[in-house]
């Protein structure tokens, strides 16, 4: 027992200096979601995703865009068809060239080639269908990130409401600390004067202490839920924050009018991603047909380092077909269609969870709403039953143990309150997530 006391005393010691330790920031909801979606790092890499989506679409340019290329090589020897066909090339060949002898061992040549060359895809039926594909797929990373900005405020919305709710507590859990220190105090008096037993005196303190320690559950809370919103705004932890507005209960429409809009972006996002695995699979079924591609090049050969001398041009068309594969194709196809059907039944399968999700918080928020009517009641009765013990106890009428309970009751009636508007106002902002 006097170790328990000890350490209750040693807490009660510790309280002021702890709450003094920090000091709060005033702070906004709409401060909040402004840094968050301008500082926090979880976003910067989702964005730097819809970036890397939009450079695949770039690629696809190549499609139909132009290759153009330039070479230069140098090469000097004796080899017979080296010599041969260097000079055939500089267009430097004479009749004295055709010697057997000198045919056969020709006298070291030396040549520079510079070569241009430009290469037009003019069918690539299965690349169009990948462009189409990468083009939704640069779509549904848009909607990915959306979807993240979105998912990010509302973090900061909850954050903000529990910082609200913690604050509430906090002021209940003050006032109430405030009443009964003067009861206490009262109690105190009336010890000395010998109309109070010391158990009296003993329950009031006990209460006191309760209260504080209550008191510092809650500031550790405010610490922890402040270091959750430096974290999601991008800032160094440390900071504490006070909200500007305190917690009211929310005026909401009829949640029961409610529902899942099926364009919402998580939603959308994947079903762009169904669309784009369509393009995929169109892309597999074309790697059959035949591919056509024109080309055209320009040459100069010289025996001097910089590009002069003899020069020629090659236009021409070519065609690939690739017949047979050793079965790729059908496998790939394969693998793109069960891709496309697994991701059709995610689709379906989000789309249920998030009904199955607004219907569980629609009914939430009646019952709810059904519940603070019958607390508000409660809470009304037991702050008149506080009322009129105290006044009785003040006359010397009621007992410390009788006023202690009134009081406990009175503080925890408030407390529901509080928690059931949290808990109100929380499932209204997950309401209105779901159904954004």
């Amino acid at each position: 027992m006097k170790f328990k006391w000890k350490g209750i005393t040693m807490l009660a010691l510790a309280l002021p200096f702890m709450g003094l330790s920090q000091s709060e920031q005033e702070i906004s909801l709409d401060e909040v979601k402004s840094k968050v979606l301008s500082h926090n790092p979880a976003l910067k890499a989702a964005e730097m995703q819809t970036e890397v989506a939009e450079a695949v679409v770039r690629e696809t340019r190549s499609l139909f865009l132009p290759h153009l290329s330039a070479s230069w090589s140098a090469v000097t020897g004796d080899v017979p068809l080296m010599v041969f066909g260097s000079k055939i090339n500089q267009g430097i060949v004479k009749e004295a060239d055709f010697q057997p002898a000198l045919l056969n061992s020709p006298d070291r040549i030396s040549n520079f080639q510079t070569g241009v060359e430009l290469r037009q895809p003019i069918v690539q039926s299965e690349g169009w269908a990948r462009r189409d594909a990468a083009k939704k797929m640069s779509s549904a990373a848009g909607y990915e990130f959306q979807n993240s900005r979105e998912g990010m405020v509302h973090a900061a919305e909850m954050l903000y409401l529990q910082l609200q709710f913690l604050y509430r507590q906090k002021e209940h859990l003050g006032e109430t600390l405030g009443l009964v220190k003067r009861n206490r105090d009262f109690v105190s008096q009336q010890y000395e004067e010998g109309l109070a037993q010391r158990a009296d005196l003993l329950d009031v303190e006990l209460r006191v202490l309760e209260i504080e320690d209550q008191l510092l559950s809650v500031t550790e809370g405010i610490g922890k839920v402040s270091d959750h919103l430096n974290q999601i705004m991008g800032a160094e932890p440390g900071e504490v924050f006070k909200p500007v507005d305190e917690l009211e209960l929310w005026e909401i429409e009829d949640p029961k009018g409610r529902d899942l809009n099926i364009s919402r972006s998580d939603l959308a996002a994947l079903e762009m991603n169904i669309r784009a695995m369509d393009d995929m699979e169109t892309a597999e079924s074309r790697r059959l047909m035949p591919q056509v591609n024109g080309f055209a090049s320009y040459e100069w050969n010289n025996s001097d380092f910089y590009p002069s001398g003899s020069g020629g041009y090659m236009v021409g068309i070519s065609l690939n077909w690739n017949l047979f594969d050793g079965g790729i194709r059908a496998a790939r196809m394969q693998k793109a269609s069960a891709k496309r059907q697994a991701a059709s039944w995610d689709f379906e399968h989000r789309v249920s969870m998030s009904k199955k999700e607004i219907l569980a918080t629609t009914r939430n928020i009646s019952l709810l709403k059904n519940r603070l009517e019958l607390v508000g009641a409660a809470l009304e009765q037991a702050e008149e039953a506080l009322r009129l013990r105290l006044d009785r106890f003040e006359e010397g009428l009621e007992r410390v143990p009788d006023l202690i309970k009134a009081e406990l009751q009175f503080t925890e009636r408030t407390m529901e309150r509080s928690s059931l508007v949290f808990e109100y106002n929380q499932n209204a902002l997950e309401l209105k997530f779901l159904t954004r």
